[in-house]
C-alpha cells in the first residue's frame, strides 16, 4: 500500500509538472494543493451527510437529505465536466451522479441535495436519495480516465432525526454527530 501511494505521488507530481507548462485550463489549478491527506489521494471531502429527517429546505421547497463536499486545500479546486462522481451506492455504480463544473474556493463548502431530482439549478440535486437506515457514500474522480475513490463514509441508522454526522474539525479525521446541522458551512 505505502508503495502504490508513492508511485501514485510520483506521477501526480510528474502531472503537475507537465500541466504547468500547458496554457491555463478551467481543469487545472496551478499551484493548487496536492491534496495528500490521510485518507487518501484527492482534494475534495465528504465532510457533512444528512440522512434522515433533514429540516433544510430546498430551492424547490422540500425538506430533503444532503451530502456537503469540503476543499481542505490552501487554492480552489476547479471541477471539470465528468471529473468527480457521487453515489450512495459504494462499489456498485461509482458513477452514479457527475458533479457539474464548478469551484470549490479554499476551504469552501458545496451542498448536494439527494432528492432524486437530478437537476442543476440554483443547486446541485443528485439523481439518488438516502437511505435513513444506513449506506455507503463514495466520492470518485476520474484521473486518466479511470475512476480513483476520492473518500468513502459509510453511515448507519444512528444519525437521529434532524441532526447531521460530519467531520470534526472541517475535513478532519474524526466524524460526530451534529444536533445543529450546518450545510455549506463550518461544522459546529
Amino acid at each position: 500500500m505505502a508503495q502504490q501511494l508513492k508511485l501514485l505521488l510520483s506521477v501526480a507530481l510528474v502531472v503537475m509538472n507537465f500541466c504547468s507548462c500547458l496554457p491555463d485550463r478551467d481543469l487545472f489549478v496551478p499551484n493548487g494543493p496536492t491534496d495528500t491527506t490521510s485518507t487518501g489521494s484527492h482534494i475534495l471531502l465528504i465532510n457533512e451527510i444528512v440522512s434522515n429527517g433533514s429540516l433544510d429546505i430546498t430551492e424547490f421547497g422540500s425538506a430533503e437529505d444532503w451530502i456537503e463536499l469540503y476543499n481542505p486545500g490552501a487554492a480552489p479546486v476547479v471541477v471539470g465536466q465528468g471529473e468527480f462522481y457521487l453515489t450512495d451506492a459504494a462499489g456498485t455504480d461509482d458513477l452514479l451522479f457527475a458533479l457539474p463544473p464548478l469551484t470549490v474556493p479554499s476551504k469552501g463548502f458545496i451542498v448536494v441535495w439527494c432528492d432524486g431530482m437530478d437537476t442543476i439549478a440554483s443547486q446541485i440535486h443528485s439523481n439518488f436519495k438516502l437511505s435513513s437506515s444506513g449506506e455507503t457514500i463514495a466520492l470518485t474522480r476520474i484521473i486518466d480516465g479511470s475512476p480513483v475513490q476520492a473518500d468513502l463514509k459509510a453511515y448507519t441508522a444512528n444519525i437521529p432525526d434532524g441532526n447531521s454526522e460530519g467531520r470534526t474539525p472541517d475535513g478532519g479525521a474524526a466524524w460526530a454527530i451534529f444536533s445543529v446541522p450546518t450545510p455549506g458551512q463550518k461544522n459546529q
